[in-house]
């Protein structure tokens, strides 16, 4: 079938099964900037395969529960190849909006967690794949390429602006990754590896939240906002609530990244648009960081 977004399905090492393949099918058509195909006739063409519609497609796993994970697990596969700033992400938001209007199905196979739930408006699953898949684009320590996590977090900002999700967990630990860890003046080589891996890396990402989100972000640091979620696992910093003082380092940071050693072509410019947008929402201090 037609895939003019060249996009990759990527289920190895098994090949994608009918279900699969079908809403893989679906979305390579619609997404693309020209498709005519309208969110609401795509949420449609999804909602007419589920199995309590159409008992002639049987995924690996028949029951609902099974339909929703497979789902929500290929949509944040496609996710992070859409570009945050691209007209197809704007359709994938789109479609996501469409999606949580579609007529309820009540889920009722036998399972104690989500019998009686709502297929699109609670989502099962829709969480669980978010996170894992966020987690899985971060670009460190291994120094991926960081197309991945900045489209996925791109995503995340972008639904946050529309209301349509809250994803302040995502922007926090984001910007903390890329702005708080290595800005220190060690010399050892552990420490500067690690530093321009962050700077080159996930410094960016980080500046796609102020980018696209820096009036959500101020107004958390403002009410020193905290979404606590299992966060035990990550660094002491990365555990605290956002807040102005923090708004004020990141913006230093950013102003100190434009003339780093680490700092590639694409840092920089990123760091310039971010303090134009946080200066937008709030002018603050010339001081750099150190």
């Amino acid at each position: 079938m037609a895939n003019p977004l060249d996009l990759d399905i990527d289920y190895a090492p098994h090949e994608p099964d009918e279900l699969e393949q079908s809403i893989f099918n679906i979305l390579a058509a619609y997404l693309p900037h020209d498709s005519p195909t309208t969110p609401e006739e795509a949420a449609t063409q999804i909602h007419d395969i589920f199995p309590y519609k159409n008992p002639n497609i049987k995924p690996k796993d028949s029951n609902a529960v099974g339909w929703c994970y497979a789902f929500w697990h290929l949509w944040f596969r496609i996710a992070p190849q859409l570009g945050y700033r691209d007209e197809p992400m704007q359709r994938f938001i789109a479609l996501f909006k469409a999606l949580g209007e579609l007529p309820e199905i009540v889920i009722k196979d036998d399972d104690k967690w989500y019998n009686g739930r709502m297929v699109w408006q609670d989502k099962p699953y829709y969480g669980m794949m978010f996170s894992e898949r966020w987690d899985m684009c971060s670009p460190l320590p291994n120094g991926k390429d960081n197309s991945n996590w900045k489209n996925i977090n791109g995503l995340a900002a972008h639904l946050t602006n529309a209301g349509l999700d809250s994803n302040l967990y995502f922007a926090l630990n984001c910007i903390s990754s890329g702005l708080e860890k290595y800005d220190g003046r060690c010399r050892k080589k552990w420490y500067l590896e690690g530093r321009k891996a962050t700077v080159a890396l996930a410094a960016p990402a980080s500046a796609v939240w102020m980018i696209l989100s820096a009036p959500k972000i101020h107004e958390a640091c403002e009410k020193e906002l905290l979404d606590r979620r299992d966060t035990e696992w990550l660094e002491e910093r990365a555990r605290q609530p956002f807040s102005v003082a923090r708004w004020d380092a990141w913006r230093n940071r950013f102003v100190a990244l434009i003339d780093h050693p680490d700092a590639t072509e694409e840092t920089k410019e990123m760091a310039k648009a971010a303090i134009e947008a946080m200066e937008a929402v709030r002018p603050g201090s010339s001081e750099t960081a150190a």
